[in-house]
């Protein structure tokens, strides 16, 4: 290996049997970009950070894969499509400045470096976001895509991964699409590693088919990112499936509005001539979706996808309450038809099927026959009303207990004894004996048990509940070191593989994402056998719980 540090490339055979490009930083490619560190790899290239000897400037540089050092063919198309994606020039798309052409090394091209956080890690960190946030991301990456299809560029690989969050004029989800062009370029080699490009989940259902593809599969991708931006998981999945943070709502189809869904799902159809024909007409539909949204008629939708509505509390309360009352109604009722006393006093009638309450005119009368249905039934000396006010009586008030019933508006006074004076209009709207036989029926011992089961009790405190300890942020270094105790299982999956018969070391990059709670994914190159063994081990590895989760580059030695 040439350990030259000034413009002298690395020695080009030794570096084609490498599968990271660790040994590039410190080295100067063509004379004007120093390699300054690993920014991240995937299984089309790494990207480094690197700077302009010249201009004193950061670039990001990503190179192609190694392994595609002795495909000439795809080091042109790579370079084709670099070039092409470099002149769509939008503001939401990552700008392309220069191209590492394959005859003086690796393929390489240069981007603008952006410092921010993809979707992948704002979902991982804050779970479903709320719709009018969801619309303004998805807008612009659709603007973005309108912008690289009408220079024939389609992108193949929309995923949360390749939208950048970077704040810009106090936007903090101003969004930047990344690596255009580059899944279109392997997908169309003779390559089988390649015949499907893009990543699972996000893959038109034409591309697994070998159909015939176009710019449709970038309105399929966008389709699946809207409704994982809003649930959080991919259309595919469960609930069950994914991981959210501990303050995320779980949430389903069901719950998006119309309006949204709608566009997910003519944007994710199966059929491409039943997707949205263009990113255009795709803008069309969610701008129609926003002012669906945010019309005044639509009052189910104020805060939707937040956490959703927990029901009401004291509809059980407010249930037992007016079978309370209307037990009282009847108690009521009969006892005053039992009951024996003044023949002079008031009749109340009243019946469970009718709650509502009596009008005064609607009362009838004992010495008026044309309105009595029954015989006026005389009140006991046990449930007549005393000389004078009738004292309070205590019970709940009418719009907990009994809501249907009417309240007390003045006292029941009869006469002295002998008065044949009719008692007044207020009189006959007094709670004397519905009262008593309302206290009757609430103090009865079967009513006190009936309200017990029925109503909820204050939960009990529990003395020995410990407060959360707070999460420290992640420690990518304990977390590398973790998956490094597991070579022996790492061994395994290499006697398992195609790599089994190589006695030298294998080295395989890959990049591990932890979430908060320590569930752990790798994105390893594609093309590889082993990849699914390695994958289920970082799988099977628990970490420690994190305040934010994260991500490291990790080496597999097979």
């Amino acid at each position: 290996m040439d350990e030259a540090g000034d413009s002298t490339f690395p020695n080009w055979p030794e570096l084609r049997r490498l599968f990271t490009y660790d040994e590039l930083v410190g080295k100067v490619l063509q004379g004007r970009y120093e390699v300054v560190r690993r920014l991240g790899a995937g299984g089309m290239g790494v990207v480094f950070l690197a700077r302009h000897v010249h201009l004193d400037k950061l670039f990001a540089l990503k190179i192609i894969s190694a392994r595609y050092l002795d495909e000439p063919e795809i080091g042109r198309r790579f370079l084709l499509e670099a070039q092409a994606a470099s002149k769509i020039d939008h503001p939401n798309v990552v700008g392309i400045t220069d191209f590492g052409p394959p005859e003086a090394g690796p393929t390489f091209f240069v981007m603008e470096y952006l410092e921010g956080e993809d979707l992948a890690r704002t979902l991982a960190r804050e779970g479903p976001l709320a719709w009018p946030r969801a619309l303004h991301i998805v807008t612009q990456i659709a603007r973005a895509l309108a912008a690289a299809h009408q220079r024939g560029v389609v992108h193949r690989d929309i995923k949360p991964q390749n939208c950048l969050r970077v704040g810009r004029d106090g936007d903090p989800d101003f969004i930047k699409v990344l690596d255009f062009g580059l899944a279109k370029i392997l997908s169309g080699t003779h390559k089988s590693t390649w015949t499907v490009g893009g990543s699972p989940g996000y893959i038109a259902p034409e591309i697994y088919r070998g159909g015939r593809t176009d710019h449709r599969v970038d309105i399929f991708a966008l389709g699946v990112v809207l409704h994982t931006l809003l649930l959080g998981r991919l259309p595919a999945q469960a609930p069950s499936d994914v991981e959210l943070p501990p303050h995320a709502p779980v949430l389903h189809t069901a719950d998006l509005p119309a309006p949204l869904r709608a566009v997910i799902d003519r944007a994710t159809a199966e059929d491409p001539e039943r997707r949205h024909p263009s990113a255009d007409a795709l803008l069309a539909a969610l701008a129609d979706a926003r002012a669906a949204l945010e019309s005044p008629s639509v009052h189910a939708l104020e805060d939707m996808p937040d956490r959703p509505r927990a029901r009401p509390a004291r509809r059980g309360l407010l249930l037992a309450a007016s079978l309370g009352g209307a037990l009282a109604v009847a108690a009521a009722v009969v006892s005053t038809r039992e009951a024996s006393g003044d023949a002079a006093g008031p009749t109340l009638t009243a019946t469970a099927a009718d709650p509502a309450p009596t009008p005064a005119s609607a009362i009838a009368r004992s010495d008026d026959p044309a309105t009595t249905a029954a015989p006026a039934t005389p009140l006991s000396p046990a449930g007549a009303v005393p000389e004078g006010p009738a004292p309070a009586v205590p019970i709940a008030p009418a719009s907990a207990v009994a809501p249907d019933i009417p309240a007390p508006v003045e006292s029941l006074a009869p006469g002295p004894a002998g008065d044949s004076a009719a008692p007044t209009p207020s009189a006959t709207r007094a709670a004397g004996p519905a009262a008593g036989a309302r206290e009757s029926a609430l103090t009865a011992p079967g009513a006190k048990d009936m309200f017990e089961q029925t109503l909820p009790k204050a939960p009990v405190a529990s003395t020995s509940h410990r407060p959360p300890q707070p999460l420290a942020p992640f420690d990518p270094a304990a977390a590398r070191a973790q998956l490094e105790r597991r070579a022996a299982d790492v061994r395994a999956c290499k006697a398992d593989s195609s790599f089994r018969t190589m006695t030298a070391t294998v080295r395989l990059a890959g990049t591990v994402t932890v979430s908060p709670r320590g569930k752990a994914t790798v994105a390893l190159p594609p093309g590889y056998d082993v990849s699914p063994c390695l994958e289920r081990l970082v799988a099977g590895t628990r970490f420690r719980p994190s305040l934010d989760g994260g991500e490291f580059a990790f080496t597999f030695l097979l």
